[in-house]
């Protein structure tokens, strides 16, 4: 361990009311770094999550800090119903292999919040498969994503997200599910959303697109999505909720040929 550095990469404190629910994991490949539970004193606790498990914290509402060594080895990061504490995002650089990364309803707060595009640019694994990051305080809007490729799932709900869902999504060609209601989304730009040819969840319930031409827009695109992707494939959307504005009489005859393609389409 000599030459290996270790680098504290977030406190974690345990909700008690969600102990059932916690997950804290990580997956490597080609090695087998490990994660400690520091007890704050000067030595480490000789207790360990081996790469690959699962640590259950068992109802602790201590807060441990937990260590990892060999960050470029690891592929997958899981801190799910954690409260994560001293969060440092620019730490996510040196996970240069990371290709699932789930952070959902960590309470990721105040001076703790960051901004979506922060997250990207810390994020060195173009192949980055999926992100989950959901029910957390994060701020910003979609930019900086054209890069992932290979994105499969992105899972922004529940957040201070918003702005303008911008073209360059279409970049994220992969992606099959995109999960962005409760958040902040006032607009869209054409054609974001017409290169997904796998997608079979779309939800922006609970935003503030207040424009008919806008919501007529993304179902513009969704046709043009469907005609694109494989015939009879099963996708739900839902535009609903929030102050979304119902589509207009061009939106209304794009709904009725996605339903008629066997889509699921909600709105408002």
């Amino acid at each position: 361990m000599a030459n290996i550095d270790i680098v504290q990469f977030a406190n974690v404190e345990f909700k008690s009311d969600l102990d059932d629910n916690i997950a804290c994991s990580i997956t490597t490949t080609g090695g087998t770094p490990e994660w400690y539970r520091d007890d704050g004193g000067a030595t480490i606790d000789d207790t360990e999550i081996v790469a690959g498990d699962a640590w259950d914290p068992e109802g602790s509402e201590e807060t441990f800090i937990l260590r990892c060594a060999q960050l470029a080895l690891i592929t997958e990061l899981t801190f799910i119903n954690c409260q994560l504490t001293e969060f440092e995002i620019e730490k996510l650089y040196n996970f240069s292999s990371l290709n699932k990364l789930y952070l959902s309803n960590d309470a990721v707060t105040g001076t703790l919040a960051f901004s979506l595009q922060e997250l990207f640019s810390y994020i060195a694994n173009p192949q980055i498969t999926y992100l989950w990051l959901s029910k957390n305080s994060i701020t910003g809007t979609i930019m900086g994503i054209s890069n992932f490729n290979k994105l499969q799932q992105l899972y922004i709900n529940n957040n201070s997200i918003g702005g303008t869902i911008y073209a360059e999504l279409k970049h994220c060609s992969a992606m099959t599910k995109f999960s962005a209601g409760t958040c902040e989304f006032d607009a869209y730009e054409d054609g974001a959303f017409t290169t997904q040819t796998l997608l079979t969840t779309l939800s922006l319930i609970g935003n503030d697109i207040t424009s008919e031409a806008h919501i007529d827009n993304i179902l513009s695109d969704l046709v043009i999505n469907e005609a694109a992707g494989d015939s009879g494939r099963d996708c739900t959307v839902d535009l609903s909720g929030g102050t979304n504005h119902a589509p207009g009489v061009a939106g209304d005859a794009d709904v009725i040929t996605l339903t008629g393609k066997g889509w699921t389409v909600t709105t408002n």
